[in-house]
C-alpha cells in the first residue's frame, strides 16, 4: 500500500508510519545561544520539553518512527501544524 492510499480518508495533520522499523528510536538535540552550544543525547522526549518552555532555542534530531505517539507529543508540544 502505498503513502498515499493509507493517508486517504484520514484527517489533516494525521501521523503515519511510513515504513516498518522497529527499532527504538534515538533523541539528540542541538541547543544553541549567543554564546553557548550544547549537544546531547535524550532518554527520553521529555527532557527536550523542558527548553519549549524556557524559550531556548533547540534543534531536536529524532531518528526511527517505530512510536508515533512520540511525534504526537512532539507535534502537540511544540504547536507544529
Amino acid at each position: 500500500m502505498t503513502f498515499a492510499a493509507r493517508k486517504l480518508g484520514l484527517p489533516p495533520g494525521t501521523i503515519i508510519s511510513i515504513s516498518n522499523d522497529n527499532e527504538p528510536i534515538r533523541i539528540s538535540y542541538i541547543r544553541y545561544a549567543e554564546d553557548f552550544i550544547e549537544e546531547k543525547k535524550c532518554s527520553s522526549v521529555d527532557e527536550v520539553f523542558q527548553f519549549h518552555k524556557n524559550n531556548q532555542i533547540v534543534w531536536i534530531n529524532v531518528e526511527g518512527t517505530s512510536d508515533l505517539t512520540l511525534f504526537e507529543n512532539l507535534v502537540e508540544q511544540f504547536q507544529i501544524d
